[in-house]
C-alpha cells in the first residue's frame, strides 16, 4: 500500500528533476549561443582586418564601417545578454533553493500531522475499548439498537400493509354492488337515502353480504393507519434512545484526550496547507525564471536576435573562396593568407556550434515540455485529492511506470482506478462508529425507506371475492 502524500512527494521530486534538467540544458544552450556570438564577432573582426590588409588604412566607410558597427552591436548585445543570463541564473538558483526548502517544510509538516493522526487513532481505539467495557454504555447501546431494529420492523410491516391493502381492495372496488353502496356511504351517518331507495339499498346489501364485506374493507384501511402510526412512534422512540446514547458517548469523548488531539491535528493540517501554498508559490517563481532563462538561451531576446541577424546578413554575403582568391593575388602580403585561414577555421567552428545548438535546443524543449506536463500532473493529483495523507493506493504505486505511460500518452489521471485508490476525509469524532448502524436505520425510516425483517409480516387474509380459500367471500357469489 502507498499513501497519497508519499506518492505525491515522489511526483514532486521527479518534476523538480525534470525542471532542473531543462534548466541545465538551457544554461548549456546559453553558453553555446554566447560562443556562437563570439565566433561571429571574431569573424567580423577578421573580415575587418582582411579589408585593412587589402586596402590599407582607409576611412571608416563602406564595408569596413559596416563591419565595425555590426561588431560593436554584437559585442554590446553579448555583454548585456551575458549579464542577464548570470542575473537570471542567480535568481533561478535562489528560487530552486526556496522550492527545495518549501518541499522539505511540506514533508516535515505532513510527517508531524501523520504522527498526530496516529495518536488520534490510538485515542479513539482506546476510548472505544473503554466504553465497550462499561455496563451502562452497553445497556444504552443495546436499547438504541433494539429500538432502531423495532422501528425498522414496524416500518416494514406498515409498508407491507399498504401494499396488501392496495392489492386486496381491488376485488371490493371491482364489484359494482359493493362499490355502489360504499360510495353512497350506506349504513353510515352520511347515508341520506329514504323510502323506496333505502328499501332497495337494503335489498342490495343483503344480496352481497355488504355488512361483513365493508367491515373487512374498513379493516384493511384501519390496520394500515394503525401500523403507520405505530412505525412513527417506534421511530420517535428510536431517535430518543439514540440521542441518549449519543449523549453518553459525547460525555466519554469529552472526558478523554480526543478533543485535545483533534485540535492538534487540525492545527497540523493548517500548517501542512500553509507550507504547501508556500511551495506552490516558490514553484511559480522558479518556473518564471526558468522560462526567462530558456528564452535567452533560445535567442528569443530582441537584443541578441537583432545582433545575430545583423551579423548573419553580413557574414552571409561573404564568400570565403573569393577572399582566398583575393589573398593569393597578393603574394607579397602574407597577412591576408593568415586571415583567410583563420576565417576558414572560424567558419568550421560556427558550423559545429550551429549543429550543437540545434541539438541542445531540441533536447531543452523536450525537457521543458516534460517538466510542464509533470507540473500539470501534480495539479491534477491535488485536484483529485490524491496528494493527501488520507488518500492511499492499496496495490502500491509504481511512479516510474506511471510517468512513462503518462508522458507517452498511454495513461492519464483517470487510469488511477486500477491502483485500488481509496480516500477518507478527516472529521471530528463523536462515537459515530458506535452508532452508525442505528443511524442508518433511523435515517432510512425518516427518508421514507424501510428496513427488511425476518419477522412475519402483517397479513389481513383473503380479499373480497378472491384470495385464499379462507379469505372473505360474499354470499352473492360476486
Amino acid at each position: 500500500m502507498a499513501y497519497g502524500n508519499d506518492v505525491y512527494r515522489d511526483l514532486e521530486g521527479r518534476t523538480r528533476e525534470a525542471r532542473q534538467k531543462a534548466d541545465d540544458l538551457a544554461a548549456q544552450l546559453a553558453e553555446k549561443k554566447k560562443a556562437q556570438m563570439k565566433r561571429q564577432a571574431e569573424r567580423l573582426s577578421l573580415l575587418k582586418a582582411m579589408a585593412k590588409a587589402q586596402f590599407g588604412d582607409i576611412k571608416e566607410e563602406g564595408l569596413p564601417a559596416t563591419l565595425s558597427r555590426a561588431q560593436a552591436a554584437a559585442e554590446e548585445a553579448l555583454k548585456e545578454v551575458e549579464a542577464d543570463v548570470q542575473r537570471i541564473r542567480g535568481l533561478q538558483a535562489e528560487a530552486q533553493q526556496a522550492v527545495e526548502k518549501s518541499a522539505a517544510r511540506v514533508g516535515d509538516c505532513d510527517t508531524a500531522a501523520g504522527v498526530v493522526a496516529e495518536r488520534l487513532k490510538a485515542a479513539r481505539d482506546r476510548l472505544s475499548t473503554n466504553m465497550a467495557a462499561d455496563p451502562g454504555w452497553q445497556r444504552l447501546k443495546k436499547e438504541a439498537e433494539d429500538t432502531a431494529s423495532q422501528a425498522g420492523v414496524a416500518q416494514a410491516k406498515a409498508g407491507a400493509a399498504q401494499g396488501e391493502r392496495m392489492e386486496k381492495e381491488k376485488p371490493y372496488l371491482a364489484d359494482p354492488l359493493f362499490r355502489y353502496l360504499y360510495e353512497r356511504a350506506y349504513n353510515t351517518p352520511r347515508y341520506t337515502a329514504s323510502g323506496i331507495t333505502r328499501m332497495l339499498d337494503d335489498w342490495v346489501a343483503s344480496l352481497c353480504n355488504y355488512k361483513q364485506a365493508v367491515a373487512n374493507f374498513t379493516l384493511l384501511h384501519d390496520l394500515e393507519s394503525f401500523l403507520e402510526r405505530h412505525a412513527e412512534e417506534m421511530q420517535k422512540r428510536g431517535g430518543v434512545a439514540k440521542g441518549t446514547f449519543d449523549e453518553c458517548v459525547a460525555g466519554w469523548v469529552k472526558q478523554s484526550d480526543i478533543p485535545v488531539v483533534e485540535a492538534e491535528l487540525q492545527s497540523a493540517e493548517v500548517q501542512v496547507q500553509e507550507a504547501r501554498e508556500a511551495l506552490e508559490q516558490a514553484k511559480g517563481t522558479s518556473a518564471s525564471h526558468a522560462e526567462a532563462l530558456a528564452a535567452l538561451a533560445r535567442g528569443d531576446d530582441p537584443r541578441m536576435r537583432g545582433a545575430v541577424e545583423a551579423m548573419a546578413k553580413i557574414l552571409g554575403d561573404t564568400d570565403l573562396d573569393e577572399l582566398e582568391e583575393l589573398a593569393r593575388n597578393t603574394p607579397n602580403n602574407t597577412e591576408d593568407d593568415v586571415i583567410v585561414a583563420k576565417l576558414h577555421t572560424t567558419s568550421d567552428q560556427l558550423s559545429g556550434l550551429s549543429e550543437e545548438i540545434d541539438d541542445l535546443r531540441r533536447r531543452q524543449e523536450e525537457a521543458s515540455d516534460e517538466a510542464v506536463r509533470l507540473a500539470e500532473l501534480e495539479r491534477q493529483f491535488m485536484e483529485e485529492n490524491y496528494h493527501s495523507r488520507n488518500s492511499r493506493f492499496d496495490n502500491g504505486f509504481d511512479m516510474s511506470a506511471f510517468i512513462a505511460g503518462y508522458l507517452a500518452g498511454h495513461v492519464s489521471i483517470n487510469d488511477l482506478s486500477g491502483y485500488q485508490h481509496t480516500s477518507s476525509s478527516y472529521s471530528t469524532w463523536s462515537g459515530d462508529s458506535m452508532t452508525s448502524g442505528i443511524g442508518s436505520i433511523l435515517g432510512g425510516l425518516s427518508s421514507g425507506g424501510g428496513s427488511s425483517s425476518d419477522d412475519d409480516s402483517f397479513f389481513t387474509g383473503g380479499g373480497f371475492g378472491g384470495g385464499d380459500d379462507d379469505g372473505f367471500r360474499t354470499g352473492g357469489g360476486f
